[in-house]
């Protein structure tokens, strides 16, 4: 999910089961976007971003969402949701919509079967001479390079040592929106294309440098609307479904 408060962040971590910090709270309810959901404690892995962070459950104790504050100024603050899929998640657009198909309706049986040959670990590589790029949730923001060797035309995602004439190109391509088992999507009418290479986003970072937790007084925050809960319930960890 991308952030709304910081341009640099990427919520990776969607999983719907509750966040070790969050084990055994006695959460209460808020409303956010007339959503009642369960507010968790604060995740300590953005403070060094300035962002007070709680996750969001709903009354089975799933994770739904999140809403992020600015550390200084809580009156500025924003929500994300988690949706039905990837894209609408990462983009916060639930215009997303899947096509109900997969990557290889478009193969040929031929196709298909070099790339079931060796376990789908080199599709990308074998669309490199198609007309189309394929984009992922986890490269949208951060696509591919593509390298060609001026004399013999192979195509990589990496420069080789083998090939002195390798240099990177600029490939005009269609783009297709895929999840991780190949499932293709539909971008919404006016949204833009994925564009170039981006700076690295910090989250890798962020989530190896834990910062401690909050100390408890500052677990009073407010929020636009608090609906009342007579008896507010305890979140432990979900199984995955």
């Amino acid at each position: 999910m991308l952030s709304r408060l910081r341009k640099e962040l990427i919520y990776t971590d969607t999983d719907p089961d509750v966040l070790e910090h969050d084990d055994d709270l006695d959460a209460e309810m808020y409303t956010y976007e007339g959503r009642g959901v369960y507010r968790g404690r604060f995740d300590p892995r953005y403070t060094s971003l300035d962002l007070d962070v709680h996750w969001l459950y709903d009354e089975n104790s799933k994770r739904v969402g999140l809403v992020e504050y600015e550390s200084g100024d809580f009156n500025k603050s924003s929500v994300l949701w988690y949706y039905d899929n990837p894209y609408s998640t990462l983009l916060q657009d639930p215009r997303w919509k899947s096509q109900g198909k997969t990557l290889w309706s478009m193969l040929s049986e031929e196709a298909y079967q070099d790339c079931l040959e060796d376990d789908f670990k080199n599709v990308i590589e074998r669309s490199l001479y198609s007309p189309y790029r394929l984009v992922f949730p986890s490269t949208y923001h951060n696509p591919y390079e593509v390298y060609e060797c001026s004399k013999c035309g192979k195509r990589t995602l990496t420069l080789e040592n083998g090939c002195p004439t390798m240099k990177k190109v600029a490939l005009s391509y269609s783009s297709l929106f895929l999840d991780d088992s190949f499932v293709l999507y539909e971008a919404p009418t006016g949204s833009q294309e994925p564009l170039g290479v981006v700076a690295k986003r910090r989250q890798s970072v962020l989530e190896e440098r834990l910062s401690p937790l909050h100390s408890p007084e500052f677990q009073k925050l407010e929020v636009v609307s608090h609906s009342e809960s007579p008896a507010p319930p305890q979140l432990v960890p979900h199984p995955h479904s």
